[in-house]
């Protein structure tokens, strides 16, 4: 098992799931209302913090409160799988699973990218890692493998902070809304490519744990 891949994997399941966490919250708030369209406003104008604090999502089920309900319970279910289950012989599947699930029930459009970029590095797991060990001559992922924590934190510290400033709005020193818009917005753009970068370096990671 390529545990470093693994524990990466799980990070940022959970940070997602967090996520959806917080879509299902607010559109619960929003009752036993319909949606009345597939794409809706997590955040109803009654819960809104702010004028660009709407959170985007998508929902096959016509009402508020039972997306909300399935969101909550989708992301829980993320949680759990990936603490408990992603390791077992179709650990990705079932996590691509729940993902296409929380994204159908309201658990956000942002992540799409995300859970894609994920689920495919999940599949690597339990799988012998022949191509990045033709590419990377002995020794050559040492050094990218010593940035693994710290890119993942990073992508962590950015994605709370921008889920953050997307309810509420508030940055400190920040009064202007679209300029905090704008930071929200940069902050996910560059979480996206740092998570390709942090999973690359848990694979680098895995390569040198195996060659000692």
């Amino acid at each position: 098992m390529n545990t470093a891949l693994k524990r990466t994997v799980q990070t940022f399941a959970i940070l997602f799931a967090i996520s959806g966490i917080s879509h299902g919250v607010f559109e619960i708030l929003q009752g036993n209302t319909p949606t009345g369209s597939p794409f809706i406003e997590a955040i109803g104008e009654q819960q809104r913090m702010w004028v660009h604090g709407q959170e985007g999502a998508f929902t096959v089920v016509p009402n508020f409160l039972a997306t909300g309900i399935l969101a909550v319970t989708m992301s829980a279910a993320i949680i759990a799988w990936a603490l408990f289950g992603l390791a077992q012989k179709y650990g990705a599947t079932v996590l691509f699973v729940l993902f296409v699930g929380l994204f159908l029930f309201g658990g956000g459009v942002a992540q799409l990218p995300f859970f894609l970029i994920l689920c495919g590095f999940a599949t690597r797991i339990n799988a012998p890692l022949r191509w990045w060990r033709k590419i990377w001559p002995a020794g050559g992922p040492v050094s990218l493998s010593r940035f693994r924590i710290p890119l993942a934190a990073a992508v962590v510290v950015l994605m709370l902070f921008a889920l953050e400033v997307a309810i509420t709005g508030y940055i400190p020193g920040v009064h202007n809304e679209d300029i905090a818009l704008a930071i929200t917005l940069t902050c996910v753009g560059l979480s996206l490519p740092l998570s390709v970068v942090a999973f690359v370096a848990s694979i680098a990671a895995d390569l040198r744990s195996s060659r000692v």
